[in-house]
């Protein structure tokens, strides 16, 4: 973090005051506590005159109970309006005006590699971080997660959970998502930030006011946590209740195949997932276990629907 003075083409202090904190506490005995925690805090961004927030979803899952607090201000409740689970965003509304400006939006298009850019959070000019883009690249999360294009920074801001990056036109680029340390094809840099880019909400902002989330059919979903090794697909984690967990898959099965085609990283095993068609569909899977090939199929449901009381296990 850094106290010097920052000279933009565009009023930085009126931008800053556009991102606020969120709390959320979670039931103890919810579907996501034993990941994140009962107790989360990270950032959002105001987006409309409403006061509006988007921020990262994994902040605000399952919340019970919600504050925000503007810099300067007492907290206020508020509320999840829905959670995007194909972005990872998610938008949330508080119930008392917070008399902050709005952010505007810019377009992944807009943005290099190489280009700079500014990394805020919800304490201000004090939070910013002078950054640059690493990369703009696919994201493939171990949870079910896929990105086709995501926003590499460095060097990194240390509170990045809903996080603002605003390009040097004062325009909101991406929000804060993820650490990560290495990512394939770049060399002498240890640690990145992973920016969500607003492009892939932004569409689906109204739907998901209005109700919730996307009006189209969710994804099928299986609760399994998977992880890439050398091209092989292993699994490392199974909620409670969930798909995976009804259809007895277990921890250090082998995925190979969906159906006929053969996966060998987590792109290929999502995207033909996903090709089988909506949420209760069933998933056919070819696995290795102890040595031996097995073949299992897997009635998906969606994730929200799925958010159950349960471990990992």
């Amino acid at each position: 973090m850094s106290s010097v003075s920052y000279s933009y083409d565009f009023d930085l202090h009126k931008a800053v005051k556009s991102i606020v904190s969120i709390n959320a506490y979670i039931p103890e005995n919810s579907f996501s506590a034993e990941l994140l925690g009962t107790e989360r805090s990270g950032h959002g961004i105001i987006i409309d005159d409403d006061g509006l927030l988007l921020t990262i979803g994994y902040v605000i899952t399952e919340a019970e109970s919600i504050w925000i607090s503007a810099l300067g201000q007492d907290p206020v409740p508020g509320y999840v309006v829905g959670n995007d689970y194909e972005s990872g965003l998610g938008l949330v509304k508080p119930l008392k005006p917070l008399k902050q400006p709005k952010m505007e939006f810019g377009t992944l298009s807009n943005l290099t590699k190489g280009d700079k850019v500014i990394l805020v959070d919800s304490s201000g000019v004090s939070s910013l971080v002078e950054s640059k883009i690493i990369s703009i690249k696919e994201f493939a999360g171990r949870w079910e997660y896929l990105l086709d294009q995501a926003i590499y920074t460095s060097p990194i801001h240390s509170n990045w959970a809903g996080s603002a990056l605003i390009g040097l036109d004062g325009l909101l680029y991406g929000v804060g998502c993820l650490l990560i340390q290495d990512i394939e094809g770049e060399k002498n840099i240890s640690d990145y930030n992973m920016y969500v880019p607003i492009d892939i909400i932004r569409p689906y902002i109204s739907e998901i006011m209005n109700f919730g989330g996307r009006k189209q059919a969710p994804r099928p979903w299986l609760g399994m946590l998977v992880q890439e090794e050398d091209e092989v697909l292993v699994i490392t984690g199974i909620f409670t209740g969930c798909p995976a967990d009804n259809a007895g898959l277990q921890l250090g099965d082998v995925i190979t195949h969906i159906g006929d085609v053969p996966v060998c990283n987590l792109r290929e095993l999502f995207t033909e997932t996903w090709k089988l068609g909506h949420s209760g569909v069933e998933v056919p899977l070819l696995l290795v276990r102890d040595g031996k090939e097995c073949q299992v199929e897997v009635l998906s449901s969606d994730r929200e629907s799925s958010f159950i009381r349960g471990p990992v296990n």
